[in-house]
């Protein structure tokens, strides 16, 4: 059975196309399959283009990255809270408090907002690949996460898909600054290694996202999602 995208956002609060998307790898700086497609994107984005968006990588932590640490005065993401992004600033914030903020102002705000952003994160927890939304209202990210559940065929790693549900006011992921939104952990991976297997997973996961993000924008017919 197939479905035609615009009437499965018909219902949608924002029924925009997606134009603007970013891919972070490195929120935490020891997680290397992310740090590794940033930075090979950094170089050659021509792999996360399609025709009806553009978008970029960014290495979230770069100071965390070159020291291969997780962060260096606290957890990058749990500073995208509204609390955090709209204190006044000081000399003696954080290193990822400052960052967070420079992160939003170059992604999250204003007339520049990027639609959609997704997080690239390696655990050390057998959780094979786990898609994480942190909003019951995105829509669009929840039907993002099932096409990409319903079309995966690697058994060895299968996809899940997890809702974090939490107070809007209580968000402090990263991404919590984008209108839509997904993370993706892989694992297990120790950290500050790079496993091929799970490098080569992510990057396939993230190629489909875009590609669904394009279907979307051109109002194409797939197979029907089931939730």
């Amino acid at each position: 059975m197939f479905v035609n995208f615009s009437e499965i956002m018909s219902s949608f609060v924002h029924n925009a196309p997606i134009s603007r998307v970013v891919v972070f790898g490195g929120t935490h700086g020891n997680e290397m399959s992310g740090v590794t497609l940033a930075k090979h994107w950094l170089k050659d984005p021509s792999e996360i283009q399609r025709q009806t968006f553009t978008a970029q990588s960014c290495i979230a932590n770069p100071l965390a990255v070159e020291k291969c640490v997780r962060y260096l005065d606290q957890d990058l993401n749990r500073c995208f809270s509204n609390e955090i992004l709209s204190s006044p600033e000081s000399e003696g914030d954080p290193y990822e408090v400052k960052r967070a903020r420079e992160i939003n102002q170059q992604y999250g705000s204003g007339v520049s907002a990027f639609d959609f952003a997704f997080d690239l994160h390696n655990t050390t927890s057998n959780m094979g690949a786990t898609l994480l939304r942190c909003s019951k209202d995105d829509l669009f990210s929840l039907h993002l996460a099932n096409y990409l559940q319903s079309s995966s065929e690697d058994q060895a790693m299968p996809c899940y898909n997890f809702l974090i549900d939490i107070p809007e006011k209580d968000n402090a992921y990263l991404q919590h600054i984008t209108k839509h939104a997904l993370c993706l952990e892989l694992g297990p991976q120790p950290q500050g290694v790079i496993r091929s297997d799970m490098l080569s997973r992510m990057r396939e996961l993230v190629n489909q996202a875009l590609d669904f993000i394009d279907l979307f924008n051109k109002g194409k017919s797939i197979p029907i999602l089931t939730l």
